[in-house]
């Protein structure tokens, strides 16, 4: 015999009617705040060109894509990032455009993570892309938003590190590193494993001035004002003076909002994705191990797919969000319930069922069941169905059973039903 979980994918999950239901509320109030600033939600395929994503520069790791064959022969991949099919939806769409575009997302994401680190390999992503403007305030919007969403579900124990993709990369511009040492240097500046950083520096052969700035990176990180003073001696070129003028001036309009408590600079870090050009940010809560919201500007990946546009966004992982909240036990437990556990006689059938359909568009979740000459077992399935009321619907009367209390109370027919107007004064009872 075939156990069941052999047959069940690692790093995927069931979500039961509980849970869903507790998804389902919170992408719905993600949905609404993208929506109060003028962020239009778009969708992209499921299935996308594997040339799409392996063709452009700094995208995901072709190690992480689910690859499939279709009839064609052609490569496909399941989407394994959101920000991509979307720049590359907007380039073909919006190409005479001079406005603006501000663009949502809610939608899965396919990824083949390693599962035994507890990385799902398929989970959903909620984001936002602002094309088209090149402002500090655009920047400056798109973090704020992604602060208001954290505070709104709950969450004041976090922090955004903010950083600038043109501040390293100037750094290391000319220096004459390939990419694989440039990964290198970038994954110990950002671990800030400095005693592996220093060592790998002294087998490179760059200019010592690049050296002692590069060593001096990993510990830019803290308050804005601190991380400011101490860049001085670290910028090397005008380049990365006007990239640290950037991220200040982005820092500025925030702290004008009276978010400066949730900021940190970090002009050590950089991306998974390398095609970042601008402010970076990446989100964390504490006691939660994980990068909660991250993105930035990418003002050249628009150009990848023939219309430049500059563009700013962030994602986050839903079901990551999830989890951090209930670290906090923010998210109580949520039941699926029934306003109206209803019972009836075949008799009864079409008058139970109008009345039900009558309570319905009153707002109220009504079940319906055949009475079986057993009273004990219908009042155990109400309650098994997380019923408020089981509702008997024999004769010409009604009688009404609250979960709660047991308590009992009788109607007529035609008197219950002229309470169908007042659904809070049926649901009392």
């Amino acid at each position: 015999m075939v156990l069941y979980k052999e047959l069940f994918p690692e790093g995927v999950d069931d979500i039961h009617s509980d849970e869903y239901e507790l998804k389902e509320d919170l992408v719905a109030d993600i949905r609404t705040m993208f929506k109060s600033y003028g962020y239009r939600q778009v969708g992209t395929p499921t299935f996308e060109f594997y040339d799409l994503y392996s063709g452009i520069d700094g995208t995901i790791d072709v190690t992480e894509m689910f690859k499939i064959i279709d009839s064609d022969g052609k490569i496909l991949v399941l989407r394994p990032d959101a920000t991509i099919p979307v720049a590359r939806m907007a380039a073909m769409n919006y190409r005479h455009s001079d406005g603006y575009l501000k663009l949502s997302y809610i939608t899965n994401i396919f990824r083949h993570n390693e599962s035994e680190r507890g990385n799902r390999r398929e989970f959903t992503q909620a984001g936002i892309e602002y094309m088209g403007s090149s402002k500090t305030w655009c920047d400056a919007e798109v973090i704020a938003i992604g602060i208001k969403m954290l505070l709104g579900f709950g969450l004041k124990d976090f922090h955004i590190d903010m950083g600038h993709a043109g501040f390293l990369g100037q750094l290391l511009e000319g220096s004459g590193l390939d990419g694989h040492k440039t990964e290198m240097l970038c994954k110990f500046i950002e671990d800030k494993n400095y005693s592996e950083l220093s060592l790998y520096l002294d087998r490179l052969q760059i200019d010592e001035k690049v050296k002692n700035a590069i060593i001096k990176l990993p510990r830019l990180y803290g308050k804005p004002s601190d991380v400011l003073s101490r860049a001085e001696d670290v910028i090397l070129n005008e380049e990365m003076r006007d990239s640290l003028e950037n991220l200040k001036a982005v820092y500025e309009v925030l702290k004008a909002q009276g978010m400066e408590k949730y900021i940190l600079f970090d002009l050590g870090f950089t991306n998974q994705f390398n095609y970042y050009t601008g402010v970076i940010y990446k989100g964390y809560v504490s006691n939660y191990g994980r990068v909660l919201l991250a993105g930035g500007r990418y003002d050249k990946l628009m150009e990848q797919f023939g219309e430049g546009k500059p563009a700013c966004g962030f994602g986050f992982n839903v079901d990551q969000l999830i989890e951090a909240m209930n670290i906090y036990e923010i998210n109580q437990a949520y039941d699926c319930h029934t306003d109206f556990y209803m019972v009836c006689s075949d008799a009864n059938m079409v008058s139970a069922q109008a009345l039900a359909e009558s309570m319905r568009r009153k707002g109220m979740i009504v079940e319906m069941d055949i009475f079986q000459n057993d009273l004990q077992f219908q009042i155990f399935n109400a309650g098994f169905r997380n019923a408020d009321h089981m509702v008997e619907f024999i004769g010409d009367k009604i009688t009404v059973r609250r979960t709660a209390d047991k308590a009992v109370k009788t109607y007529k027919v035609k008197n219950y039903a002229k309470l169908i107007n007042e659904p809070a004064e049926m649901k009392k009872f």
